[in-house]
């Protein structure tokens, strides 16, 4: 008898794909326009991925975001998608909502962001800041949450 797929495991695996091509694909030259966001604390230059030695690296696992209350009561899945710095010293800033299927995982989603750690990219021997964008998928059939 042939083994069964788990589709369970099969849209984890889409996931994590998807979230790592944006995540390669997502570092900027410049970090996006946030006229809420005060100038003097970001970055003076934001590295495109193509120009670092490495990429930043996540340090731990990331803060997973909290399924709002009402969207899981009503059985509704949906995505965010973030684009943030990380800066030279590994933390996260500028956190951007650039698309949701709802606010409230947009809101839920930036507010795990803002919580995870990285190793900072490095270019020449030095931490640099690097923009990426990174989805955050709300599944109600994920059991881990």
């Amino acid at each position: 008898m042939a083994p069964r797929s788990n589709p369970m495991k099969k849209s984890a695996l889409v996931s994590v794909a998807v979230g790592a091509l944006l995540l390669l694909a997502g570092c900027a030259s410049t970090p996006p326009p946030d006229a809420s966001t005060d100038a003097s604390s970001l970055p003076a230059k934001v590295f495109n991925l193509a120009d670092l030695d490495r990429p930043p690296q996540t340090i731990g696992i990331h803060t997973r975001p909290i399924y709002p209350v009402a969207l899981r009561r009503s059985n509704i899945s949906g995505h965010a998608v973030l684009r943030f710095i990380v800066t030279a010293d590994g933390r996260t800033a500028d956190i951007v909502v650039e698309k949701t299927t709802h606010a409230e995982f947009g809101e839920a989603a930036a507010e795990a962001v803002a919580k995870w750690r990285y190793r900072p990219a490095i270019k020449d021997g030095k931490p640099v800041a690097c923009a990426l964008i990174f989805p955050i998928v709300f599944n109600l059939n994920d059991s881990s949450r």
